[in-house]
């Protein structure tokens, strides 16, 4: 019977059969062995318990000595089954090296395992870590009651379920975007946005966070708040916020809040409205103290923007109020909520637009003041001028659609500079006033190419001639002598004052389209497609700006219709009012 001796020298161990056969050290040390280790490496990062976050979707594994290892084996795989392993798992490190490092293939949460090569099978120390991109992603399941952030990373596989989880972490971390996927079922996130300079929030994903799957127009996620839902302050980086319905569910006097930005923030292809009837004043959005003139203030496109009826007498509810800014407010649909009759000397105000001292550039919306109680105390505008300011309003259909009260498109009122119009259509769906210039010491008012819509009312202009605010004619509209606006450039207006060939099909709703060949006359024809074409690099800085005025927005020229049988028969030469192509 053979005998098996060892001895342990200097770290070593060296052994022989008493019969002089000797057994190698690699031998001693395998599986089987009574002398090896079982226990697989401890994990000493990322942790066993959690990893935390990998940046960049890099990791660095690191576990602990094995002396006796000749190498280690490591699995890294997105289930904690490993079934589904990244490419080249399992990886073969020879020791004494002790970490790996790992480039990820996506945005989730990965497993590892490391063991010896002495190790038996299913003997492993087994931990997980989260891979991040740049992005950060938001999702909670329409069915969930709550939404929880416990547990979640804020990447692909395991999201926020709070935008404002992701929020906060965005100011912590180095972050480009937040994702925000739709709830079902008509769910909303209760959540106030903050915005962070230089992280773009963006809606309108579905579970799945692929651009191939997300709408912008049928998909917007849903944000609501009982206050203000969206503050933007102080953005001067390059920030987009996009896809999302914002929804104040309680008395606010604002839903969505920008105050000290400039160009570099977008507000694109969202919703904001209140879904409860506010005390007053109310405003859909509100701009302040943004941008400088020329119109390098945020970019507002492709939005719905309205504000909340509101129910106290003598007070406001204003889509969109500028406040001493210069933002460039484009293709979005402005429409305010209703309001009630003031108290005696004291005005209620539906607006759809307020210019409060700004200078904006205002091209392709449709802007609609809404409807509001009788009496001498009422105020209804689409575009109400109010204190001075300036900027470009081109291409867009201001409205107004109170039959009450003293209802206007434009109301001109106060200060020291007045916007330069350019192929607007102004319409008074009740047929009543159109345009409307209360001080004979105003400043001039530019009037180029644009389309008074009405029946029985009219458009009353300071007419510099007489000092008096008088009810203007088509000769005096189209005049270029210094009898209206105080001297100003007028040109080429055109007045219809009949509804018996008025260019709208539902315009009580939200979709003001153009009508086609519908009229006794052919001066309608080829305007259905309207909207000037802004695109260009002189847009809003002169009274030749944005283009030719006989150029649309897909940048095809208009020809006028010469049928003899109208005064107006220049009309369809000119692309005129918001763009809007069914």
């Amino acid at each position: 019977m053979h005998t098996v001796r060892a001895f342990l020298f200097a770290g070593l161990v060296f052994s022989y059969l008493s019969c002089g056969t000797q057994i190698s050290t690699d031998t001693l040390l395998e599986a089987d062995s009574v002398l090896s280790d079982k226990q697989a490496p401890t994990i000493i990062s990322p942790a066993s318990s959690g990893g935390g976050r990998a940046a960049n979707q890099k990791v660095n594994l690191v576990w602990a000595t094995k002396i006796p290892a000749r190498h280690y084996e490591v699995q890294v795989a997105s289930d904690n089954a490993f079934q589904n392993p990244i490419s080249g798992s399992p990886f073969k490190v020879s020791a004494p090296t002790t970490e790996l490092a790992v480039t990820l293939p996506d945005p989730v949460r990965y497993y590892w395992r490391v063991r010896t090569n002495y190790n038996g099978a299913g003997v492993w120390s087994t931990g997980y870590f989260d891979a991040m991109d740049s992005s950060v992603y938001v999702y909670c399941p329409g069915a969930s009651a709550t939404c929880d952030d416990t547990g979640q990373a804020g990447n692909r596989s395991h999201p926020f379920r709070t935008i404002g989880g992701a929020l906060a972490y965005a100011r912590t971390a180095t972050v480009s975007d937040i994702l925000v996927a739709t709830r079902e079922a008509s769910a909303t996130y209760t959540d106030t946005l903050i915005v962070v300079p230089g992280v773009n929030l963006k809606g309108a994903y579905t579970s799945t966070f692929l651009e191939a799957d997300r709408n912008l127009a049928s998909n917007q996620t849903k944000v609501s708040y009982n206050g203000t839902v969206l503050f933007a302050l102080n953005i001067t980086t390059a920030t987009n916020i996009q896809g999302f319905n914002l929804i104040a569910t309680a008395a606010t006097s604002n839903v969505a809040l920008i105050n000290g930005s400039n160009n570099n923030l977008t507000l694109q292809n969202n919703r904001i409205e209140t879904s409860v009837a506010q005390p007053g004043p109310s405003y859909g959005l509100l701009v302040q103290n943004s941008g400088t003139n020329p119109a390098n203030g945020p970019l507002v496109t492709n939005n719905v923007i309205l504000s909340g009826n509101v129910t106290t007498a003598s007070s406001a509810t204003t889509a969109l109020r500028l406040e001493n800014s210069a933002p460039t407010i484009r293709g979005n649909y402005i429409k305010s909520g209703t309001i009630v009759q003031g108290i005696t000397n004291f005005l209620s105000l539906a607006a759809g637009l307020a210019n409060i001292i700004s200078t904006p550039l205002v091209t392709n919306n449709v802007i609609v003041g809404n409807l509001i109680t009788g009496g001498s105390n009422g105020w209804s505008f689409g575009y109400h001028h109010y204190g001075g300011g300036g900027g470009t309003l081109s291409n867009n259909t201001i409205v107004t659609l109170s039959a009450l009260g003293n209802a206007h498109a434009v109301g001109i009122n106060g200060g020291n500079a007045f916007p330069l119009f350019t192929n607007n259509i102004f319409f008074n769906s009740s047929g009543g006033n159109i345009y409307y210039e209360w001080n004979t010491t105003d400043n001039a008012v530019s009037l180029h190419n644009n389309i008074f819509l009405g029946d029985t009312g009219g458009v009353f202009y300071h007419d510099a001639s007489t000092g008096n605010i008088t009810s203007g004619t088509l000769a005096n509209l189209n005049s270029a002598a210094a009898t209206i606006g105080a001297g100003a450039p007028v040109s080429g207006n055109l007045g219809i004052l009949s509804n018996t060939c008025i260019p709208f099909v539902n315009y009580a709703s939200d979709d003001f389209r153009l009508q086609q060949n519908t009229c006794t006359a052919n001066e309608w024809r080829d305007l259905r497609y309207g909207g000037r074409n802004t695109n260009l690099s002189n847009c809003g800085t002169g009274a030749s700006s944005c283009g030719s005025v006989t150029t649309d927005l897909n940048a095809v020229t208009r020809t006028a219709v010469n049928t003899g049988s109208s005064p107006l028969t220049n009309a369809a030469g000119y692309s005129m009012g918001a763009y809007e192509q069914d």
